[in-house]
């Protein structure tokens, strides 16, 4: 009897942590910057979001920019929203879950990343719902390559990425990237 007791109480403690696995939030798998990236550190309540400004890839891919760390607190070129137009030349599912998109206007290449809003990270940031509806509103064009056959406006956050050893793709000469996007529409 002690035996079978036993054995209904590890059958019983697999499934509560088999069921503990699949319920829990993933590992996003982010570390360099990852509050800025994802705007739950302190200074993203500085960051002017209202009225994003207009600009375009070659102007943030001329901005002069610092070498960072993963300690960077934010910097002052990450505190304005900004609004470009651009073709999506290739999207990757990256280990982090964001969508990492290569973005071009012309010869101007630089990449924008869409959050996981799966993330627990990101889910502590007040942009959460921004997250979530514009991983939806891409979600909807990004399988067959359909992204491809449209020019996009993407409202985000500019982010200056550390450097990599081989930088990733798309990833102009000063790491600047959109990360977060906070809108994503495609406009034609």
């Amino acid at each position: 009897m002690k035996n079978v007791k036993c054995k209904i109480a590890l059958f019983v403690a697999s499934i509560a942590i088999s069921i503990s696995f699949t319920l829990a939030p993933p590992d996003c798998g982010g570390v360099e910057r990852w509050k800025v990236k994802v705007l739950s550190d302190n200074a993203a309540k500085n960051v002017r979001y209202k009225n994003p400004k207009k600009s375009t890839i070659k102007k943030l891919i001329a901005l002069k920019t610092p070498d960072v760390t993963g300690e960077t607190p934010r910097l002052k070129l990450e505190k304005q929203a900004c609004r470009i137009t651009c073709t999506i030349d290739e999207v990757k599912k990256e280990d982090d879950k964001d969508y990492h998109l290569i973005i071009r206007d012309g010869n101007s290449v630089m990449i924008a990343e869409i959050v996981d809003p799966n993330c627990p990270e990101a889910q502590k940031s007040k942009h959460i719902n921004a997250f979530k509806i514009a991983r939806e509103a891409f979600d909807k064009y990004r399988k067959n390559g359909e992204y491809k056959k449209h020019r996009w406006r993407i409202v985000g956050v500019p982010y200056v990425d550390i450097k990599h050893g081989t930088p990733p793709e798309g990833c102009p000469e000063n790491r600047i990237e959109l990360h977060p996007v906070l809108k994503i529409e495609p406009i034609d």
